[in-house]
């Protein structure tokens, strides 16, 4: 299944390394939010969900989640500045794993620079995020990158996102 078609999501046996998780979903995009949100659900996770950086600010000082879903580029607060504010403002978000999802050319460069190894091109195979969610899950996030580092993330020079 590619994210973002209407089929309803299957649902799937979770192993221990990837078990129910709180997943914190940020995406400006309606239909790929709740199209994603149906996805995990289906596979078994709670999923809080945030249209911009700023709402996922917001539901991060609310509870911690198991790991961060997130868009790049979105309206407000992007993707990778609301990570960047989420390191510096909660030390204990550095264990959080970080998964980056975008369109863009630039993906692994931003993700680099944020200092996490999870990112999707869209658009993506739904297994393709349960198979990167797993690892996620399952690996010590704090060996990715250090949060000094992760706080310290600067993004690659990009140009403006158009509108439309």
């Amino acid at each position: 299944m590619t994210i973002g078609h209407a089929a309803p999501a299957p649902r799937l046996h979770l192993n221990d390394a990837a078990r129910a998780a709180d997943i914190l979903l940020v995406e400006d995009n309606d239909e790929f939010r709740k199209a994603f949100a149906e996805f995990l659900e289906g596979a078994g996770h709670s999923v809080r969900v945030a249209a911009n950086g700023v709402e996922g600010l917001s539901l991060i000082d609310d509870r911690l989640p198991a790991v961060v879903i997130s868009d790049v580029e979105m309206p407000l607060l992007d993707g990778p500045a609301m990570l960047s504010r989420m390191f510096v403002e909660n030390l204990e978000c550095a264990k959080i794993p970080i998964i980056v999802i975008s369109a863009s050319a630039e993906l692994p460069a931003i993700a680099a620079a944020i200092g996490t190894p999870y990112f999707l091109s869209k658009p993506f195979r739904g297994e393709a995020l349960l198979e990167l969610l797993t690892r996620a899950l399952g690996e010590d996030a704090t060996l990715a990158q250090s949060p000094p580092q992760r706080a310290r993330a600067r993004m690659p020079d990009r140009p403006p996102r158009s509108s439309g």
